[in-house]
Formats: C-alpha cells, sequence, structure tokens
C-alpha cells in the first residue's frame, strides 16, 4: 500500500506557498539591480518544488516518476538558457547615428 498524504501536509504547504508568495510580493518593493531576478528566480523554484513535490504527489510515486520530472525539468532549463546565451550575445541592434560635417544651411 502506497503512503498517501495527510491533511497537515497539505496545509504546511500552502501555508508555505503563501509564506512565499508574500515573501515575494514584499521583495519586489526592494531595489537589487540583478539581484532581483536571482532571488525571484529562487523563490519561484521553490514554489514549484513544493507544487511538484506535494500537489502532483511526487512524494508518492516511484524513482523513475520523479526522475523523468527531473529530466523534464533540467532541459526545460537548458532550452531556456541556450535561449538567452543566443539573445545576449547577437550584436544585430544598430549602432547609435555618429553626427557628420555637413555644409547644411540651418547651422
Amino acid at each position: 500500500m502506497e503512503k498517501h498524504l495527510s491533511l497537515t501536509n497539505y496545509l504546511f504547504t500552502y501555508v508555505a506557498l503563501i509564506a512565499l508568495a508574500a515573501l515575494s510580493l514584499g521583495l519586489s518593493f526592494i531595489r537589487w539591480g540583478d539581484g532581483d531576478l536571482v532571488v525571484g528566480l529562487g523563490i519561484a523554484s521553490i514554489k514549484a518544488f513544493l507544487v511538484f513535490w506535494i500537489f502532483m504527489h511526487l512524494i508518492e510515486q516511484q524513482f523513475a516518476n520523479r526522475l523523468f520530472m527531473l529530466i523534464s525539468i533540467l532541459l526545460f532549463i537548458l532550452l531556456v538558457s541556450l535561449t538567452a546565451v543566443d539573445v545576449a550575445s547577437r550584436h544585430t541592434f544598430p549602432r547609435g547615428l555618429t553626427p557628420t560635417q555637413t555644409n547644411s544651411l540651418y547651422r
């Protein structure tokens, strides 16, 4: 017989998700520059882990199902990372206009 989660586990997870959402909201008023992105993604990752682990019942699954979810997440991270590197490494933006010397009547 498989282990099932109790109501206490669901309530603890719910409170943790609410607390993390409140933390995200509170930290959104603080400007850290590039640190905003790192902290926001960290909190979002913790919330996603809680949802996967508890509400999607990965805690009750066999290792093969957990491994499938882990590989899916890693492939998603790889694709997002490669897309970000591709966009960051492109130099397709036009350079700023440089003033030229002209014999204009509007000088």
